[in-house]
């Protein structure tokens, strides 16, 4: 949330900053594999009420900062009038999981770049 949050403050295109938020999944060599919340998400999420609230909470204010940077975009003309925010965050939020748990198997960084990019294909 603060990497996404400080993105947001810098004023940039608003699909540079998606597209900046989805690269950060993708796997550095100085840095585990993965992501701690997904991986408790996964793994502890249904058996530990706890985990799960505060997994939930993460997902739900990254979630809400995607909607706002949706809306930025939309109102700034940078992405599709048409898209709902809600459900693009939503969306987004999927699509940034689906990284997160593809970085640890994916050998080919060429994949991950293609599916950003159709990710980000569908704001326009």
């Amino acid at each position: 949330n603060k990497k996404l949050r400080l993105l947001i403050e810098k004023q940039e295109p608003v699909k540079e900053l998606i597209r900046r938020f989805l690269e950060s999944s993708m796997r550095k060599d100085d840095e585990p594999q993965g992501c701690f919340i997904v991986n408790s998400g996964v793994e502890l999420g249904v058996l530990d009420s706890e985990v799960a609230s505060f997994v939930e909470d993460s997902y739900s204010k990254t979630e809400k900062l995607l909607c706002e940077l949706v809306q930025t975009g939309r109102q700034r003309g940078e992405l599709r009038a048409s898209l709902e925010p809600e459900a693009s965050s939503h969306y987004l939020m999927n699509a940034w999981l689906g990284l997160r748990t593809m970085v640890k198997t994916a050998t080919d960084p060429g994949k991950l770049t293609n599916i950003i990019r159709t990710i980000l294909n569908t704001l326009d």
